[in-house]
């Protein structure tokens, strides 16, 4: 028996890092999981890993800063598996250092939608059928970039620190309607986004 038999969750991010970690454990644990991720050939290797050691799970290829996208990632989840137990936000993504004033429009603009908005917009659409089916769990990653000063990114560390304050305010809308929405904040973890970020 594991800890998560018989749920049902959403990993975005799951093809890589931090998201890929949680979606193979998740799955060891007995869930079944809905693997999203904008990079398709590393989010099919995560749900063949996951085959590979006895659990199930799908891809659903998914632009997390996209309404419709994220509106039918949670849609592939209800049509195979019937419900919706957990869903994780991991999904992110980090850009080369720049100051404040250097950075550009587009760039703040990029990482805000997936770090901050994508977070929301799973909520958003996940929170209805948890609804349904009497309360879940929500797993939102921020960073430790949300909690102290770093140079360089400006738009990293803003979006992470909405991912708190969101995290908190879902959390007191939804507790009485038992959903549980918390919020981690990881270090310096050798993820491919981590270091392609430094690398840059």
């Amino acid at each position: 028996m594991g800890r998560l038999d018989n749920k049902v969750a959403i990993i975005t991010g799951a093809g890589s890092g931090m998201g890929k970690a949680t979606a193979v454990l998740f799955a060891k644990e007995g869930a079944k999981v809905v693997i999203a991720d904008i990079a398709v050939k590393a989010g099919r290797e995560t749900v063949r890993i996951v085959k590979e050691g006895g659990g199930e799970a799908i891809f659903v290829n998914t632009n997390v800063s996209k309404a419709p996208e994220v509106k039918a990632m949670v849609k592939a989840a209800i049509d195979t598996y019937g419900k919706l137990d957990i869903l994780v936000n991991c999904a992110g993504i980090a850009r080369k250092e720049v100051s404040t004033v250097d950075c550009p429009e587009e760039m703040f603009n990029e990482i805000i939608a997936t770090n901050l908005n994508g977070v929301w917009l799973g909520m958003k659409y996940g929170i209805p059928e948890m609804l349904k089916t009497g309360g879940g769990s929500i797993v939102n990653f921020a960073s430790i970039a949300a909690l102290e000063a770093y140079v360089g990114i400006p738009a990293y560390s803003a979006s992470k620190g909405g991912v708190i304050s969101l995290s908190r305010a879902a959390a007191i809308e939804y507790a009485s309607k038992n959903i549980r929405v918390n919020c981690v904040a990881p270090g310096h973890i050798a993820t491919p986004m981590l270091l392609d970020a430094w690398s840059q």
